[in-house]
């Protein structure tokens, strides 16, 4: 961070003068490093297959300014439904784009587990894109077996993230954690190396809602820390540590009282569904 030294001769007022203004840059006086850096995500745009010279200066542009370079498992570029069904799987697309970001200069690539197969989920009409539509709850541990399978085949991918935004979540905290729980689980079974994130809102500035409390304080009972709950839910330290207050209140004790006893019914529901066929 650089510090900048302004000083302002103010003209007199009404005498059209255009004020002066010097900014001085002192070099020699540090106020932090930071270690921040950005990140791409390749989407549909396939512009590795143009002209072979244009091809040739992005990759050069992107290996002096970009490090991290994330690809989503479906959709984003990846055409095909890479897996069309239990046990098959069609690798090419994303083997394709995975061996482009490799061919980018100091690249790291990562890897976004969203979003899930066709089968895995309802068909949704109202909905343009279908990415937008969750993991059906039966189907939570094929998708995080595929995650796993995903992690295996590229073994130097060491950064992963699970789910895009709260796509096709909504408001559904409760399902959106089991699932990135079972994703977590799954994948660090195999590979207890990798980094996991996630998941996140796409939301800048804002206004806290009663919801965003209510997920905090489930969060903060489930042992998040604070940085974790806020580069997750885009809320801050102040918002966490007034819900941290507030959480023993009747109110607050009362939500929480029935957000557990819905996990509850969930996890009962699936465990019975496994007796009845």
């Amino acid at each position: 961070m650089l510090l900048f030294l302004i000083s302002w001769d103010r003209p007199d007022i009404g005498s059209g003068d255009t004020p002066q203004i010097t900014v001085t840059v002192d070099l020699s006086v540090l106020d932090m490093i930071s270690n921040f850096e950005i990140g791409v995500t390749h989407v549909h745009n396939q512009w590795d297959k143009g002209h072979p010279e244009a091809v040739a200066r992005v990759k050069s542009l992107l290996g002096e300014c970009i490090r991290f370079h994330n690809q989503h498992i479906t959709h984003w570029g990846v055409d095909n439904d890479l897996m069309p069904g239990p046990g098959q799987y069609e690798w090419e697309t994303l083997d394709h784009r995975m061996n482009l970001i490799r061919s980018i200069k100091n690249s790291v690539p990562v890897i976004t587990f969203c979003g899930a197969p066709a089968w895995m989920k309802d068909f949704d009409p109202k909905v343009k894109w279908q990415v937008e539509v969750r993991v059906r709850d039966e189907n939570v541990a094929d998708f995080a077996s595929l995650c796993k399978t995903v992690a295996l085949r590229y073994p130097d991918v060491k950064y992963f993230q699970v789910w895009n935004e709260f796509k096709g979540y909504g408001k559904d905290y409760i399902r959106l954690t089991n699932m990135y729980k079972a994703v977590y689980d799954s994948v660090k079974s195999e590979r207890p190396d990798v980094k996991i994130g996630g998941p996140y809102l796409n939301k800048g500035g804002r206004d806290v809602s009663d919801w965003d409390r209510e997920a905090v304080a489930y969060w903060l009972k489930k042992g998040r820390t604070y940085t974790n709950i806020k580069n997750n839910l885009k809320v801050s330290s102040a918002t966490i540590a007034s819900v941290e207050k507030d959480k023993s209140k009747p109110g607050f004790k009362l939500i929480l009282k029935k957000v557990e006893s819905e996990e509850w019914a969930n996890q009962w529901t699936e465990k019975i569904k496994k007796f009845i066929k």
